[in-house]
């Protein structure tokens, strides 16, 4: 009601003594708006939470000092109500009239208010991730058509979300003359060496958050997760939003994926494709950003509304890394193959202006060489339709045993059958045949066209003439 009297300010009171006395918590000067309500942390009391008719504040000491927390929350928006969600570490803002937010994981805001701002001295700085879940998501009942234009707000991102932060990067900027100093004629202002960051005390908000302006190219920042017995899982990559602040970076809780045969590889300075879901269990983060690191641990846990049984996901993942052997395998195949491909590509065009007996039975050989080379790749990863338009033509190849076996292992949730284990024995028995006639086409047809290749003059370099020193 005090907004009712042209009472603006926030009328906040804190007592340490049992209601004896009471001193200012915040102030007109500290925050803008009439307060709403407040929150103290339970596990950290130096951090508190207040909600005023112009957003969010928070402090990390204790109430000394307050920043408005605007990041994804409007400035103007009335805070009723907060809460927080103890097992995920959320805070949850009740507004007027916009709804509710959830601030996901104030593990940072904790650790912050517990050790000091001193702790964002450092170049990188990993914080404390929540606990993540191989969570099992299904469609809401009642309808399933985006058509139907039912409002479905934000949820956060399936998987493990990460949080670090980059130390702000120094720059120059001139130093204002002193008032009573005269200006010297062509005397150039001092440089001063300053801090991009902005004089807040809170570095987590919107204000180290928000968007500043990079200037120049900007470092990539890797995070390498590695289990339990130190074996690196899974390099995520990202190129920071900006220079300064807390960066936020998702994992979706799989390996790196072994590179199928008949996939392209991995963009240039693209992310790793992702594979199998990892067990659950502990994992190493380590953040690195121009030759700086920090770490810090995630624990990864199965939906626990789902039964989960180790045993048979142990078994599951056992048949899935036997067919995984036999992918690398083919894919060392298919690169030897491609390799090939592209050499006798090379020698056709050195034999195009060639004329002669022995190149025209080189060009007829080359021919040949790649035909038998298109035949031998077919075996692996199939044949591709001539014709525009869908479809694939049938063969049984090692690939398509792999998927057809692959995708019974990932469809159970119990131990595996008997389907499943014939299955992989059949991809791995296809793969032993594959890569013993792979073996013996490079062996003989291969060898006799290296013979030959090797006995014919293609002048693969030029003799190069003087240049005169003193031309005329």
């Amino acid at each position: 009601m005090e907004h009712f009297v042209r009472m603006w300010a926030a009328p906040l009171y804190r007592t340490t003594d049992f209601g004896q006395t009471w001193s200012r918590l915040l102030s007109e000067k500290q925050a803008k708006g009439y307060a709403l309500c407040f929150l103290q942390d339970p596990a950290e009391p130096r951090l508190l939470f207040a909600g005023t008719e112009h957003g969010l504040w928070v402090s990390i000491d204790a109430g000394h000092t307050w920043t408005q927390w605007d990041n994804g929350l409007p400035a103007a928006t009335p805070v009723m109500d907060l809460a927080i969600q103890e097992r995920e570490a959320d805070l949850v803002i009740g507004t007027f009239g916009r709804s509710i937010y959830v601030l996901d994981n104030i593990r940072p805001l904790r650790q912050l208010a517990a050790t000091g701002s001193s702790l964002l001295d450092k170049p990188v700085l990993a914080f404390e991730p929540s606990t993540a879940y191989h969570a099992v998501y299904q469609g809401p009942q009642g309808y399933g058509k985006d058509a139907e234009d039912l409002y479905q707000a934000t949820n956060r991102p399936a998987g493990a979300t990460l949080l670090y932060y980059l130390k702000p990067a120094q720059k120059a900027v001139a130093a204002k003359p002193a008032p009573t100093t005269a200006a010297v004629k062509g005397k150039k202002p001092a440089v001063i060496i300053t801090s991009d960051e902005p004089t807040t005390s809170l570095p987590l908000t919107a204000s180290a958050i928000g968007p500043l302006a990079a200037r120049g190219k900007i470092d990539s920042v890797f995070v390498r997760l590695y289990d339990e017995s130190n074996r690196l899982v899974r390099t995520l990559k990202q190129v920071p939003d900006t220079a300064l602040g807390v960066q936020r970076i998702n994992w979706n809780l799989t390996e790196t994926a072994v590179s199928m045969p008949s996939m392209p590889g991995p963009r240039r300075g693209g992310n790793e494709p992702s594979g199998d879901p990892v067990m659950p269990g502990k994992y190493k983060a380590v953040v690195t950003y121009r030759g700086a690191a920090d770490s810090t641990y995630v624990t990864v846990l199965p939906d626990p509304r789902v039964p989960f049984n180790k045993e048979a996901a142990m078994a599951r993942r056992a048949l899935q890394e036997r067919l995984n052997k036999n992918i690398r395998q083919l894919s060392a195949l298919t690169s030897q193959i491609q390799e090939a491909t592209e050499a006798t590509e090379s020698i056709k065009s050195r034999l195009k202006d060639k004329k002669g007996p022995q190149y025209d039975d080189l060009r007829k050989a080359t021919a040949q060489i790649q035909d038998s080379l298109k035949v031998v790749r077919e075996r692996i990863v199939g044949k591709r339709t001539e014709r525009q338009g869908f479809g694939r033509v049938y063969m049984l190849t090692p690939i398509m045993k792999i998927q057809e076996a692959s995708s019974y292992i990932s469809r159970r949730t119990a131990p595996p059958t008997q389907t499943e284990s014939q299955l992989t024995d059949q991809a791995e028995g296809l793969t032993r045949e594959t890569i013993a006639k792979t073996n013996e086409f490079f062996s003989k047809q291969w060898a006799e066209y290296y013979k030959k290749v090797q006995a014919t003059p293609l002048d693969l370099i030029k003799e190069y003439s003087p240049i005169a020193s003193n031309p005329k």
